[in-house]
């Protein structure tokens, strides 16, 4: 729910007016579907599924979160990034490669 100054909730299409300000202050086109409907709160699911999971929040429980009964619907969620790989492999491993345990002197 968003507030008003006054901590009122702000009526459905101040809000939609509001997030679609917001786009267009970041420079992003608001989500459109198939159809040409457009979607401005779907990017913020993907958003919330991507952070929860990128913060260790376990796929079970952002199924839940997210109300979804199957986890590949909650999967549809989550972007895992080129960069995403590489930070979970280094945490997994530290700077060594998986590959003999020698130091990566390009890194």
């Amino acid at each position: 729910m968003l507030c008003g100054v006054d901590g009122s909730p702000l009526p459905y299409r101040e809000m939609l007016d509001t997030l679609h300000r917001i786009y267009q202050r970041a420079g992003v086109a608001v989500p459109v579907s198939e159809d040409g409907t457009t979607m401005p709160w779907h990017s913020l699911r993907h958003t919330f599924g991507t952070e929860c999971a990128k913060r260790g929040v376990p796929i079970p429980t952002l199924r839940d979160l997210m109300g979804h009964t199957d986890v590949k619907t909650t999967l549809r969620y989550v972007t895992v990034t080129s960069e995403d790989r590489r930070s979970a492999i280094r945490r997994a491993f530290g700077a060594e490669r998986a590959t003999g345990g020698q130091q990566d002197s390009a890194y």
